[in-house]
């Protein structure tokens, strides 16, 4: 965050001298030692800055995009989810539910290399549209030897937007892959705007509509039918997501494993409040894990487990890892 928060403060120029004077508070907000994204919360934002500080934000982000598509394209298994991907496309769990508020494709570019299609609201190809689950579930059952089958792929929910994702000059909304920051003046020539809710502006963009809409109905309606949850990296921070699991955090019958590099306070006041039962929550602790739950009664465990790929690698042995 503070990272984006010094490109932003680079990279923006208010068109306007009203933009300009409520960039300058924000400024001088975070200066004083506010984040960026409360900064943003609390100040009016126009229609044109605060798609300043999309078009910024998805700028800043984008630039590393290239490299971990290469990285991956390589067989570099960044985070877990190619040997986790490969693992399971065979199985008789013919969707994996990701729910994810980062803007990148790693999550993506990994079920594809796995194998895998996948639906994130919109069709698959490198340029397509919005498409309901239920005709993209319609496309994905198909006669194999005569017989009805339904073929294995990844939901991914991203309720924040993707770095792929573009709104139109005429409103209407296009999945397109192989763009980065180095095409944003063209971006802008052709009329193409990033769809992504950044820190701290989300209320004030188009999340009623498609394809933020669809999206949030099929993540509650997946949440709801859960057995077991993997909080991988999440801070526990966006109220709007947290209140579509918020009755799943409180029931004893559903596993919850909250997995990170650093527990947020967030997350420790939830566990103050006994507003989480039947967890595991592991973080860093030196080159060693910490332990916190209600289930069990370990409170460190040895070497690097707080991340998705070591815990893979517990779970199931190093020496099967598909990718190192």
């Amino acid at each position: 965050m503070k990272e984006l928060g010094q490109y932003l403060k680079e990279n923006i120029t208010p068109e306007s001298d009203n933009d300009q004077r409520e960039w300058n508070e924000i400024l001088k907000q975070i200066e004083n030692g506010k984040g960026l994204e409360e900064s943003l919360q609390s100040s009016n934002l126009t229609e044109c800055l605060t798609y300043s500080i999309v078009e910024a934000t998805w700028s800043c982000i984008s630039r590393d995009e290239k490299q971990a598509l290469l990285k991956i394209a390589s067989g570099d298994d960044i985070c877990g989810f190619i040997r986790y991907f490969e693992r399971y496309k065979h199985t008789s769990n013919y969707v994996i539910n990701v729910i994810t508020t980062n803007y990148d494709q790693i999550i993506e570019w990994s079920a594809a290399y796995a194998g895998l299609q996948i639906w994130d609201g919109f069709d698959n190809g490198v340029l397509s549209k919005p498409l309901s689950l239920a005709e993209y579930e319609r496309k994905m059952t198909k006669f194999i030897n005569g017989k009805l089958r339904k073929i294995n792929y990844v939901r991914i929910y991203k309720p924040h937007g993707s770095l792929s994702w573009f709104k139109t000059r005429n409103g209407e909304f296009v999945k397109l892959q192989g763009v980065n920051h180095f095409d944003k003046d063209l971006l802008k020539e052709i009329g193409l705007t990033p769809v992504i809710v950044t820190p701290g502006t989300g209320k004030y963009l188009e999340t009623h509509r498609d394809p933020y809409n669809q999206i949030f109905a099929e993540m509650n309606r997946c949440i709801q039918e859960a057995k077991g949850m993997v909080f991988y990296g999440f801070g526990f921070n966006d109220d709007h997501i947290q209140g579509s699991f918020q009755s799943v955090m409180l029931n004893i019958h559903i596993p919850k494993l909250i997995i990170t590099k650093e527990l947020s306070s967030s997350f420790y006041k939830i566990m103050e409040n006994g507003e989480i039962k039947n967890f595991v929550a592991i973080e860093e602790y030196g080159l060693n894990s910490k332990v916190y739950s209600d289930c069990i009664s370990e409170e460190f465990i040895e070497g690097n487990r707080w991340s998705f790929a070591s815990l893979l690698n517990l779970a199931w042995g190093e020496e099967y890892a598909v990718h190192s």
